[in-house]
C-alpha cells in the first residue's frame, strides 16, 4: 500500500507540476516537482501531520507562493494579515518559521513551524511564544518588547496606541515582577518557562 501511494504521488507531482525555469535565485529552478514522496515521509516524521494533511497543505502553499516553493516575507505577513493578525506578531512569526534566515520561508519550514504553532509539545509551543516575543532575536525579553507585542495583539491604530501605552506600561512591570527572577531586567527562555509552568502568567494574556 505505501508503495501504491508513492507510485501516485509521484505520477501526480510530475503530471500537475510542470518544471519552472529561471524562478529560483540566480535562475535555478524551485521544487520543479514538489517535494518527492520520500521528502513527504520524511516531514511526516518530522512533524506531526499525516501524510494526507501534508499534501493538503502542500497544495495550498503552492498557491500561496505562487508555484515558487517559497515564501517571501511581504506573502507571508499579508496571508496572516488577512487572518485578523497583526503586522508585528505576522512579522515575528516570518522570523520564527524562517529558520535559516534567508529571508523566505519554505515548504518544509512552513510545516515545521506549523506543526509546532497547532500540534507541538508545551515545550515547543513555549519555545515558539518566546521567539515571538524576542524582537531582536538576542535571546532575551526586555520591556519594550513585550509591550510592542502586547499593543499590536489589542490595538489596531497609532491613535490607540497613545491612549493605552501608560496601561501597557503597568501592565509590562507587573508581568516582569512575576517573570523576571533574577531581577536583571531581561527575560530569558528558563524565566518564561518557570512562569508559566508555575502559572504566574497567561500566555493568552500575552497576546499569543
Amino acid at each position: 500500500r505505501e508503495r501504491e501511494r508513492e507510485r501516485k504521488w509521484e505520477r501526480g507531482r510530475e503530471m500537475s507540476s510542470p518544471p519552472m525555469e529561471g524562478c529560483g535565485r540566480g535562475g535555478a529552478p524551485l521544487f520543479p516537482f514538489g517535494p518527492s514522496h520520500s521528502e513527504m515521509l520524511k516531514l511526516r516524521e518530522e512533524t506531526r501531520f499525516s501524510l494526507e494533511e501534508l499534501e493538503a497543505m502542500h497544495e495550498q502553499f503552492s498557491l500561496e507562493s505562487g508555484g515558487t516553493g517559497l515564501l517571501d516575507k511581504d506573502t507571508f505577513v499579508e496571508g496572516l494579515s488577512r487572518m485578523g493578525v497583526s503586522e508585528v506578531l505576522a512579522e515575528q512569526n516570518f522570523r520564527v518559521f524562517d529558520e535559516n534566515g534567508d529571508g523566505f520561508v519554505d515548504f518544509r519550514e512552513f510545516c515545521v513551524g506549523m506543526s509546532a504553532l497547532q500540534r507541538g509539545t508545551l515545550e515547543e509551543t513555549l519555545d515558539f511564544a518566546f521567539r515571538v516575543y524576542d524582537l531582536d532575536g538576542d535571546g532575551f525579553v526586555v520591556k519594550e518588547e513585550l509591550k510592542k507585542i502586547l499593543i499590536a495583539s489589542t490595538v489596531g491604530g497609532s491613535e490607540e496606541e497613545a491612549q493605552v501605552e501608560k496601561h501597557f506600561d503597568e501592565v509590562v512591570e507587573e508581568m516582569f515582577a512575576r517573570v523576571d527572577s533574577n531581577g536583571d531586567g531581561l527575560i530569558d527562555f528558563a524565566e518564561f518557562k518557570d512562569a508559566v509552568m508555575n502559572q504566574k502568567i497567561v500566555l493568552s494574556c500575552m497576546g499569543v
